[in-house]
């Protein structure tokens, strides 16, 4: 064989040694192929993997974040009613307060002793209303503790789903490499 130039003789060197050498790089090549493979196999498992946790938080956050919401309802019911208690408590201390003084004047009636008769049968009934609002006090001050008590276990309860809410986020986030803060 015969070139026309050095140049043109250079190239055909290069690409007979190509030739020689290319059969031998191909187990490499198919090897090196393989191993790629594998790995894109075990990314694309990994991947999954990752995804179906994400879905999973996401739900476990969506179901949180509706008992944070229920929650939120149930506490404002609380407060609502123990407004409503507390209104009626203090309505009934007031009631009780006007019995005590009214109380005061038949006690003086009685000790001056006029009007005996007409002063004992008021202040019977007058011992009986008192006694009667006093009862009903009492049973609002059990009612205005119990919801106090239920309210800050709604509290607490609610504290609770708060912190796992922004431990799930942050996980999420971390989980899909965004960078959510715990209000979004």
């Amino acid at each position: 064989m015969q070139a026309s130039s050095e140049q043109h003789r250079d190239s055909w060197v290069a690409a007979f040694r190509e030739g020689i050498e290319w059969p031998s790089l191909i187990p490499d090549m198919l090897k090196q192929y393989e191993e790629m493979e594998v790995r894109l196999s075990k990314s694309k498992v990994e991947l999954k993997k990752s995804l179906d946790q994400q879905d999973e938080l996401r739900k476990t956050l969506i179901e949180l974040q509706r008992q944070v919401d229920d929650n939120r309802a149930i506490v404002s019911l609380f407060n609502f009613k123990m407004d409503e208690k507390e209104s009626e408590l203090s309505s009934k201390n007031e009631e009780i307060e006007l019995l005590r003084k009214e109380n005061k004047k038949l006690q003086s009636i009685l000790a001056s002793g006029g009007g005996a008769g007409g002063a004992s049968q008021a202040d019977v009934k007058l011992m009986e209303k008192f006694r009667a609002l006093e009862s009903e006090k009492d049973d609002l001050s059990l009612q205005v503790a119990e919801l106090t008590d239920k309210y800050n276990k709604k509290r607490a309860e609610r504290e609770l789903l708060r912190k796992e809410v922004i431990r799930l986020r942050q996980e999420l986030a971390s989980a899909t490499g965004s960078s959510m803060t715990p209000d979004e």
